[in-house]
């Protein structure tokens, strides 16, 4: 049989924290911590015991002989000494616990002896109701509990997941790396924190987890079993990740003065970290020194600027950098460079397919990557529309969403702020030619 869990109903209903003296002690019998309870109960201040030696407060322990005890069990009748030296009668309760540090320390309770809580929930009780995903696993890295919370997230029951190893309750992607902190755990008895990403359930959205497993340790010192629990981190990890997305962007984008480099610079970046296929299109008369102009009526020419892919060789381009292609009046990029607003679009909503349909090449490649998701974001810079930049997801299985699109706009104003300043060198430079030739004798 299995190990039970080092602390359960075995210490009893747990006493009311508002009511009783608290203290911490870390594992040398220093005290660490002292509660306003403790003060009133035995007259020392928090600055006259702390960093002091419990010893020192108990006179004496039931069943102990040998003089002040080391507390070590889970619940001791014990008499305490008062600062005006008379012995106070306490029950002390003791439990197990990791500092900050993920050292080890124990927290202990007291109160007169033998007071009645019938009303209070035992702590297997508080656990078991527990709204926190918190699992705790044995030495051989099995469930042996598992709070309502992490029964809410993982889709299983408690019961379903006694006796499994982590491998057979969470999926691959998160499995292997909260089973290896786990291992680690139990040799070194020190805490570990870690984030891990993905989807706790097949049927779950995908989630950012700050992941913190912990010892337990029984009274004797031994670690027998680790506590995994988890914290959904996702906003605050995300805001972060999009900063340093547009700290990145405005150091890669604009290396050059050179309006195709500085748009395939737009394309690398954004490919892997949100989008698996970008495509950068500018209009054609931006190329021939004409201030651009969308037609508001009729196919729009726009010149391929840049494209990227995940997969070698970009299979799903339909043409090359520097060709030409003629998008039909209500194909989405055209209403974008229209309107000049960015839209979010799925494969099978009206305007995306009859885009595709009319196009069999396209249609073919969507298909065959299974494209489903694709975001289109205009390019504008000074109130001028330069181009639109048209990202596709095909290899992750999670749509773009509107946080997605908020962080791809933000990226493409930037980026072309920076084709436009290419775009206005290349046509002053290319005028200053012009007048200098003007000049040269015939």
């Amino acid at each position: 049989m299995r190990d039970a869990i080092p602390f359960s109903e075995s210490l009893g209903a747990p006493p009311d924290p508002v009511d009783s003296a608290t203290a911490v002690v870390d594992d040398r019998g220093v005290v660490t911590g002292w509660s306003p309870g403790a003060e009133r109960l035995l007259g020392y201040s928090c600055q006259e015991v702390v960093g002091s030696p419990v010893s020192r407060l108990i006179v004496s322990e039931a069943g102990s002989e040998d003089g002040p005890p080391a507390l070590g069990t889970h619940v001791a009748e014990a008499l305490l000494r008062h600062r005006d030296g008379r012995a106070v009668e306490a029950q002390v309760r003791v439990y197990p616990s990791v500092n900050h540090r993920g050292h080890a320390q124990r927290v202990l309770i007291v109160t007169p002896p033998e007071r009645s809580r019938p009303d209070l929930v035992t702590a297997y009780e508080a656990f078991a109701q527990c709204h926190l995903p918190v699992m705790v696993y044995d030495s051989e890295l099995r469930a042996v509990r598992a709070s309502a919370g992490a029964a809410r997230e993982l889709g299983l029951s408690e019961e379903w997941m006694h006796g499994r190893r982590v491998t057979e309750i969470l999926p691959p992607h998160l499995c292997s790396r909260v089973e290896d902190g786990m291992g680690r755990v139990l040799v070194s008895g020190e805490a570990e924190r870690f984030h891990v990403r993905g989807r706790a359930r097949p049927d779950a959205s995908e989630k950012v987890w700050s992941v913190t497993v912990s010892p337990l340790v029984t009274p004797a010192g031994q670690v027998r079993h680790v506590e995994v629990s988890a914290l959904d981190v996702s906003e605050q990890y995300l805001a972060r990740e999009r900063l340093a997305l547009l700290n990145d962007v405005s150091a890669q984008v604009g290396s050059t003065l050179d309006v195709m480099r500085t748009a395939q610079e737009m394309a690398d970046f954004a490919v892997g970290r949100f989008a698996d296929f970008v495509t950068i299109d500018l209009l054609d008369s931006l190329f021939r020194g004409v201030e651009p102009k969308p037609s508001t009526t009729g196919a729009v020419p726009l010149r391929r600027a840049a494209q990227q892919s995940v997969l070698p060789g970009m299979p799903e381009a339909l043409i090359e950098p520097g060709d030409v292609d003629d998008y039909p009046a209500s194909a989405p990029p055209v209403r974008c460079l229209a309107t000049g607003r960015s839209s979010l679009h799925s494969t099978e909503d009206e305007a995306t397919r009859g885009w595709v349909q009319a196009d069999p090449g396209r249609a073919a490649v969507v298909r065959r990557f299974g494209i489903h998701s694709l975001m289109v974001i205009p390019l504008r810079a000074r109130g001028i529309t330069l181009g639109v930049a048209v990202l596709v997801r095909h290899r992750r299985e999670d749509p773009f969403t509107r946080d997605d699109l908020l962080l791809a706009e933000e990226i493409a104003s930037r980026a072309a702020v920076a084709v436009d300043n290419a775009r206005r060198y290349t046509l002053e430079r290319g005028t200053a030619l012009a007048l200098q030739r003007s000049l040269l004798p015939r």
